[in-house]
């Protein structure tokens, strides 16, 4: 099991939320955010804050370089300021804990 972690300028998260539900992950909550750019540079390239969407999905080790790929293919990660996508194992979490966490939150599947 996995924590993927996916962060990208505000109105995006749906790009991310659909992909996510395309591989049946079932568990995605959304955060909001503001970007680390100082008000100086911001006001120096003309732009106002910078909102960030950040959305955690529990997802399996099986699909996790599939879906990164189709968030890479969608947002195109690789151009710079539209967001980074990365994962983090979590070794302490099985499937009963998982399915715990499931029916505890009443499958719950976008929160802000």
């Amino acid at each position: 099991m996995k924590l993927l972690i996916t962060i990208v300028n505000k109105g995006k998260c749906s790009l991310v939320t659909e992909i996510c539900h395309k591989f049946k992950i079932d568990f995605q909550t959304v955060y909001t955010g503001k970007g680390t750019a100082s008000s100086e540079r911001l006001e120096m390239l003309s732009l106002g804050e910078t909102e960030k969407e950040i959305i955690l999905s529990l997802v399996s080790d099986k699909d996790i370089v599939l879906i990164l790929n189709e968030l890479n293919q969608s947002i195109d990660f690789n151009k710079v300021g539209n967001g980074v996508a990365f994962s983090v194992q979590l070794d302490s979490i099985g499937s009963s804990t998982y399915q715990y966490l499931m029916e505890g939150l009443g499958g719950l599947t976008n929160g802000k």
